[in-house]
């Protein structure tokens, strides 16, 4: 079943999070659907069904929002390039040439578009120059300055993403989220999980891609950005990039803090080492008991 902008924008938000901004990205959304319909097919990329022109018109709107209020998410991205590869995005840019970007500049959406566009087909394959892609990033700027110099700067994500990071739980939600729900990473999410569904649960395929998938990115992953959009200290931010390195064990669990069916902690005792970890279970349902052993990562 096809969800309407407005709920496939819902979908992909932290859970109670809302602003002034979300009706305009969703009209905006809307909007731009209809140029996308008309101007995509004109041009030699690919295949685009109706749903996805709609998936494509709300991603690039989400980019235009995260650019516009600040949230740091494609900062992040152009930041770790610049540290790790020594060259700038996007990479259409020659190194050591200053980029001179506007906010919502052809170039940076051109790179955008290259990396995103063969997630929603497997034929798609272009090259950065191509002619097409340069016009439908023309496009998607004109359209992309236009809405934004009308709309408020105040993103219902700054609040969510802002909020103390006192726990190691608190940077796993927001890593959660960036992994299966930002609009740099869904698509890349959704074809990792369905590509590997056969081979495991999907709560483990999920870990797999949060913690050690390497995306299309320049080879980044969701936990490398996580410690750079949180412009967490030094420290931090090296045990955060290293939870590559989980401890599969068997652990049994100890306690539970809340009632059965929705555990707020449990206390797992790592049976191989004889420690004891914390672990936050949100509102995740609790499938666990006290006294049950459960072979597992952390």
């Amino acid at each position: 079943m096809k969800l309407s902008e407005k709920e496939y924008f819902a979908q992909n938000r932290p859970l109670g999070s809302h602003s002034v901004l979300d009706k305009g990205l969703i009209e905006a959304a809307r909007d731009f659907r209809r140029q996308l319909q008309k101007g995509i097919h004109q041009l030699e990329l690919g295949y685009f069904g109706d749903d996805h022109v709609a998936r494509l018109a709300l991603l690039l709107v989400e980019f235009g929002e995260d650019i516009h209020a600040d949230l740091g998410l494609w900062r992040a991205l152009e930041s770790l390039q610049e540290k790790l590869h020594g060259t700038p995005l996007p990479f259409v840019v020659r190194p050591g040439e200053e980029p001179g970007l506007t906010p919502f500049d052809a170039r940076r959406i051109r790179y955008l578009l290259w990396t995103l566009l063969p997630v929603f087909d497997d034929d798609i394959e272009l090259s950065p120059s191509d002619p097409d892609l340069i016009k439908l990033a023309e496009m998607v700027s004109r359209f992309l300055t236009d809405k934004f110099a009308k709309l408020p700067a105040t993103s219902s994500l700054t609040p969510f993403l802002q909020t103390p990071d006192l726990h190691a739980w608190d940077v796993k939600r927001k890593l959660l989220w960036l992994a299966r729900s930002s609009y740099l990473f869904r698509g890349m999410y959704v074809r990792f999980i369905t590509e590997s569904s056969e081979n495991g649960d999907v709560m483990s395929n999920g870990e797999d891609f949060m913690h050690q998938e390497c995306t299309p990115w320049s080879g980044l992953g969701a936990l490398d950005l996580i410690a750079e959009i949180l412009r967490l200290p030094e420290k931090d931010s090296h045990d955060v990039r290293h939870w590559y390195e989980r401890h599969t064990a068997f652990y049994r669990i100890e306690k539970i803090c809340g009632n059965a069916s929705r555990a707020e902690t449990l206390t797992a005792r790592n049976l191989i080492n004889g420690k004891d970890y914390i672990i936050r279970m949100d509102d995740i349902q609790n499938p666990f008991s006290a006294g049950m052993v459960v072979f597992g990562s952390l």
